[in-house]
């Protein structure tokens, strides 16, 4: 009974410290919020075509159908997705929220893609501020680090659990930190693009599959003339066809699955897009919740600010205090040559691989030490050691005579005091009465007649 009793007060002594947990980290600032500045529009010609342009036109006047909306939504869409994929220079910052309940805690994480020409470097962080952070960790914690020369091959490493030691409360560029675990891996452009789980590209918005014929009514467009961009919000229609819903979150899915989970539904997906008027993507806010198996349910909500301007990324670049050698990067791609350098990606070695190595180290020192001592004792610079040997292999050839005599069924030769092995026998030698090498002259003495038989007594 008192042992009942201690354990329900445990329990709600548990529950009392997440509930506490919960209400503080409700009314405290949430520490993965991002205070970072929007990027300007770039000054490049337009990506828009006239029908498009139009399109999107109809859809802002009054009386617009829905359908006209929703083509116009995806228009926008497309075309800030394509900014992402085609432009050699860009910058893309994440702000995340995987949604947890809150007595849980909250799963944050950071990431950047840094690209200039068809060289890259990305990386995620995810951080886990929890209660029970050993166990949260455990079951959320996630790294990606990936990047690429422009070579044709696409190095990627992922580290799952809480051995990423991954820190997302840094207030400057590059708002994470953490230890690489799992050095990168090589992989072709085919199988890196299944690896990864995009669509199209690694640059693009994001990896969900939308089309008009998901979008719900309600579609709003609105255009800002004083700064030049437009503004979009939507839904995702969860009554529509279900092969659609289940090809547009394809990706999702596979992404949760990294983790052993997988989707059952969204209950709504709800999105904000802003798009520069010649069509570069400036800004992506979703705002979802999930119904998945085990604790991986939520309300995760993802932000993306997109910088296009040399200037304005070289200045949130400037920010990392981990580039020792800052002054010598002068461009977006001498920062990604430093990102994905093996002075940055450094591999911590796992216990078994530390073990291995050691064993490996004292194994060639072993080796190293016995053939020089071979080619001392050659060149006679330790002749104890040789006369030692000598002795030794003495007594192992008397042995292996006495051994063979014995099997042939002779009386064993005359060992003065010595017995088959060619140890002397204790009744005739006092404990240290001889060193090794007189022991072994006596051995070397006895003739080993047949005719005479040793006999102890005259010995003495």
């Amino acid at each position: 009974m008192r042992k009942r009793i201690v354990i329900f007060i445990l329990i709600l002594a548990t529950l009392a410290s997440c509930c506490l947990f919960a209400a503080c980290n409700k009314n405290a600032d949430n520490s993965g919020v991002l205070d970072l500045e929007d990027g300007s529009r770039p000054h490049y010609d337009t990506l828009f075509n006239p029908e498009d342009l139009a399109l999107i036109n109809e859809a802002m006047t009054e009386g617009a159908s829905e359908q006209t909306k929703k083509r116009a939504v995806i228009a926008l869409y497309n075309t800030a997705n394509y900014s992402r994929i085609s432009t050699p220079l860009s910058l893309m910052v994440q702000n995340s929220d995987a949604g947890i309940p809150s007595y849980l805690g909250s799963v944050i994480m950071h990431s950047f893609n840094l690209r200039s020409g068809d060289s890259w470097y990305y990386q995620l962080a995810t951080d886990v501020i929890s209660p029970i952070d050993f166990l949260m960790k455990e079951f959320a914690g996630l790294l990606k680090v990936a990047f690429t020369d422009g070579s044709g091959e696409y190095m990627y490493s992922i580290v799952t659990g809480s051995a990423g030691d991954c820190d997302c409360s840094l207030e400057t560029f590059p708002y994470a930190s953490f230890e690489l675990t799992q050095t990168p891996v090589g992989y072709s452009e085919e199988n890196f693009k299944e690896e990864l789980h995009y669509l199209d590209s690694m640059h693009e918005i994001n990896n969900m599959q939308f089309c008009a014929e998901i979008l719900a009514d309600g579609a709003q467009i609105t255009y800002d003339a004083e700064n030049g961009f437009y503004t979009v919000t939507f839904e995702v229609d969860m009554s529509a066809d279900a092969e659609l819903i289940r090809n547009w979150y394809s990706m999702a899915q596979k992404d949760m699955q990294v983790s052993g989970h997988s989707i059952e539904k969204y209950n709504y997906y709800r999105a904000t897009l802003q798009v520069w008027d010649n069509g570069y993507a400036k800004y992506f806010y979703s705002d979802s919740d999930r119904t998945a198996s085990g604790m991986a349910s939520g309300a995760p909500k993802d932000e993306f600010k997109y910088f296009w301007l040399e200037n304005e990324i070289m200045a949130l670049l400037a920010q990392d205090a981990s580039v020792e050698n800052a002054e010598e990067l002068e461009s977006p791609y001498d920062f990604i040559r430093h990102y994905s350098g093996l002075d940055i990606v450094k591999a911590k070695l796992s216990e078994m691989a530390i073990a291995g190595i050691v064993v490996a180290c004292i194994a060639v020192v072993i080796i190293i030490t016995v053939i020089t001592v071979e080619i001392l004792v050659r060149l006679g610079k330790l002749p104890k050691l040789a006369a030692r040997r000598n002795t030794k292999k003495e007594r192992r050839m008397a042995k292996k005579e006495a051994k063979r005599v014995a099997k042939n069924g002779s009386s064993p030769p005359n060992d003065c005091g010595f017995d088959v092995s060619g140890v002397p026998r204790p009744e005739y030698v006092e404990e240290d009465t001889f060193s090794d090498n007189e022991l072994s002259d006596a051995s070397d003495n006895c003739d080993g007649g047949d005719d005479e038989e040793y006999n102890p007594s005259e010995d003495d």
